[in-house]
């Protein structure tokens, strides 16, 4: 494993990994298959990337990134792109797969950018329905970095399923209890979401003690937000898995998993997936 300096990871995120790998390894069985019969190739698209290991300073090990649960799938991917914003980062990565990784070398495109560029710019151009070649995109952002309208160019190639981890904890904060959103803000929500009109509904006036009117939200569930992102996104792909909320050690919700397809059996497989990783935590009903 390369030696490189990694950033910490918390258990949800391991559970998190946990998931996407169950996931690309039956990806990959039944589009290996495909391989046979009309696939020309299919691939695995990270569009951020990050090192590709992170330190787990409890136990003192390192501990793989996505990148590194895609190498590591069998039977392995035809091509990988990996996007990366940070140098630094891209540069850890390269170092990991030509360590660990000599064999899937000629196999690896590293691209630095801004990944909503790169992916409508770079890669989905290359992956369409009429050279028969399929993808798996995974959008691991570092906050609320990926636009609607690129999900929409996605959904539109109509080629890739999407692994998306999606910060409700990002919209939960932008959206303050005692104030009424701005128009930045509500901005943000429409970049990200696709929609901001639901977020007029969660907010009443009062008056105060001195006569004036104040704006205050309605208890906003982390569960309620990753549900309204997965309706937006019924919205272009025709099958959205139910969302899984990804929660710190405190149970403070982070994130939420969620896939879409242009294929009912990936948004079946990955509520099977998300079902017994509910009822191995204990969050099942």
């Amino acid at each position: 494993m390369s030696g490189a300096a990694s950033p910490r990871m918390g258990q949800w995120s391991k559970d998190k990994l946990s998931l996407l790998g169950q996931y690309l390894h039956a990806y990959s069985v039944i589009m290996s298959k495909q391989k046979a019969k009309w696939l020309q190739s299919y691939g695995y698209v990270d569009a951020f990337a990050g090192p590709g290991q992170y330190s787990d300073v409890e136990h003192r090990v390192y501990v793989e990134g996505s990148p590194r649960v895609a190498l590591a799938c069998e039977p392995p991917f035809d091509e990988f792109w990996f996007v990366e914003r940070s140098p630094r980062r891209l540069d850890q990565l390269k170092q990991l797969v030509a360590c660990d990784f000599p064999n899937l070398t000629p196999r690896v495109n590293f691209c630095h950018g801004d990944a909503n560029a790169v992916l409508k710019d770079e890669i989905l151009p290359l992956v369409t329905l009429s050279n028969h070649r399929r993808g798996f995109l995974f959008l691991d952002p570092y906050g609320l970095d990926v636009h609607f309208s690129t999900l929409q160019s996605v959904a539109d190639a109509q080629t890739f399923d999407v692994f998306i981890n999606f910060s409700v904890m990002g919209i939960t904060r932008i959206l303050e209890r005692e104030d009424a959103p701005d128009q930045q803000t509500l901005d943000i929500v429409e970049r990200v979401m696709g929609d901001s009109g639901w977020v007029d509904n969660l907010y009443w006036t009062q008056p105060t003690l001195f006569g004036e009117e104040r704006s205050r939200r309605a208890q906003l569930k982390a569960q309620d937000v990753a549900l309204q992102y997965g309706s937006r996104l019924r919205t272009c792909f025709p099958f959205v898995s139910e969302p899984v909320v990804m929660r710190n050690s405190k149970e403070v919700a982070l994130y939420a998993l969620v896939l879409a397809s242009h294929n009912r059996a990936a948004a079946n497989i990955t509520n099977d997936i998300f079902r017994r990783y509910e009822r191995l935590r204990g969050l099942g009903n």
